[in-house]
């Protein structure tokens, strides 16, 4: 379950800090912010990081109107 918490609290320090380069004070938009992460995971590690990205997209994701996509070139 720590590891669980962990995936999260690093998917959401990603997308801060690639998010915080945006200054313009803007209305919300009712499009969403897409990420999209490349990685070289593979078999159990790739089924992994597809999870916490899915439990992101679904949590934290959703509420701040933000999709994740993780593409892997392993």
């Amino acid at each position: 379950m720590k590891q669980r918490k962990w995936g999260i609290t690093l998917l959401a320090g990603v997308a801060a800090v690639l998010l915080s380069g945006c200054t313009i004070k803007a209305e919300r938009s009712e499009d969403p912010v897409i990420v999209t992460v490349w990685n070289y995971y593979n078999g159990a590690q790739k089924e992994r990081f597809d999870g916490l990205v899915q439990e992101f997209n679904d949590t934290l994701g959703q509420e701040e109107n933000i999709i994740v996509e993780a593409i892997s070139k392993g």
